[in-house]
């Protein structure tokens, strides 16, 4: 079942119910994985990035050593996959690199 904030695809639409903000799975800012950490914040990396030392690279507003040329290899190769409309994904140090995946909340089965 679906809240009444989000559509069926989950992919096509991010869940806007702010009670299901801690079920939300984010995206690394830096690459194209799963984040794991939160930090500052605002922050979100995967275990790679964030045990590379970003978070001393991130307080000198420099990105990920390796990840710094991370594209997105776009549709059909990112192994996240991609939302209707979008062909890669956007990585780097910028805020706007942060994206929802998908709402735990609002795919759970039961």
């Amino acid at each position: 079942l679906c809240c009444p904030s989000c559509e069926a695809d989950l992919h096509a639409q991010d869940c806007k119910n702010p009670e299901h903000y801690a079920h939300r799975v984010w995206k690394c800012r830096f690459c194209c994985s799963q984040a794991v950490y939160f930090c500052f914040g605002s922050l979100h990396m995967c275990k790679t990035c964030h045990d590379d030392g970003q978070l001393s690279l991130r307080r000198k507003g420099l990105g990920p050593k390796q990840k710094e040329k991370a594209v997105c290899p776009g549709e059909g190769k990112c192994p996240l996959g991609l939302k209707k409309g979008q062909s890669k994904h956007k990585n780097g140090i910028t805020k706007d690199c942060e994206e929802v995946l998908r709402c735990l909340r609002c795919s759970d089965p039961k």
